[in-house]
């Protein structure tokens, strides 16, 4: 197809329709010989990016966008390993395997399930005594503070 008819497949198509059938637009996907083509010229210019040198607009507000992002993504990161390491002493609970019977009987069922009715010959059958309800301690959570500045974080995954 020519480039007229992959606009017109980009704007009159439904995003759905193209998720679900994995019609992929050709302008977003990369060439990966041109990638390996062009490999150290990127490098050089992600180099001279981190130092401060600018290309020209367009690079630099895509490299700065570029920049936010990777900094989200491991600000995210960093604080889920650090609230997964406070889990690692909780002890997982195992739950005994159900026992299978060998005849399946509703009664055994019903028995597990429902309640049974207990006859109390006391006044308490027979009169409903109030009890003064407990006020119900609503817990709140508390927002956690988490540092993600200090130097094991900084220096994470950077021998990669």
């Amino acid at each position: 197809m020519d480039k007229k008819h992959n606009l017109d497949l980009m704007y009159f198509t439904n995003p759905n329709f193209c998720r679900k059938n994995n019609i992929k637009n050709p302008d977003l996907e990369i060439d990966v010989n041109e990638v390996a083509f062009y490999k150290n010229r990127i490098k050089k210019t992600i180099n001279d990016l981190l130092d401060g040198k600018k290309i020209n607009n367009v690079v630099d507000a895509t490299f700065n966008n570029f920049l936010k992002k990777t900094i989200e993504y491991y600000k995210f990161i960093d604080k889920s390993d650090i609230i997964q390491k406070e889990y690692t002493d909780i002890k997982k609970n195992k739950l005994s395997p159900i026992k299978i019977k060998n005849k399946f009987t509703l009664e055994d069922t019903n028995g597990l399930v429902v309640k049974k009715k207990i006859i109390d010959p006391n006044m308490r059958t027979y009169v409903k005594i109030k009890k003064p309800r407990k006020k119900d301690v609503v817990f709140m959570p508390r927002k956690k503070n988490i540092n993600i500045k200090i130097e094991e974080v900084q220096k994470k995954d950077a021998g990669k």
